[in-house]
């Protein structure tokens, strides 16, 4: 793991929110090798793609049948 070598990353190709999570516990992960081995971890950026967002809150909605409206996705 990068971070537990002090390797900052940025994780720029993810499209859904799992994947996201997913950069998330593998920081974490990689921050506590750090500390078990005392060497600073590295910073970790995950970046979403909103749009994808976007898409993955209307399917909730549509899971769940949910009545959310088109300007309440985009503002989230």
């Amino acid at each position: 793991m990068c971070s537990s070598m002090g390797i900052t990353v940025a994780a720029t190709v993810s499209f859904t929110v799992p994947q996201v999570i997913e950069v998330a516990e593998s920081h974490r992960r990689g921050v506590q090798e750090a500390d078990k081995a005392r060497t600073a971890a590295g910073k970790c950026f995950a970046v979403i793609m909103v749009g994808r967002l976007d898409d993955y809150l209307r399917s909730c909605c549509e899971d769940s049948e949910l009545a959310i409206g088109e300007e309440d996705i985009r503002m989230a």
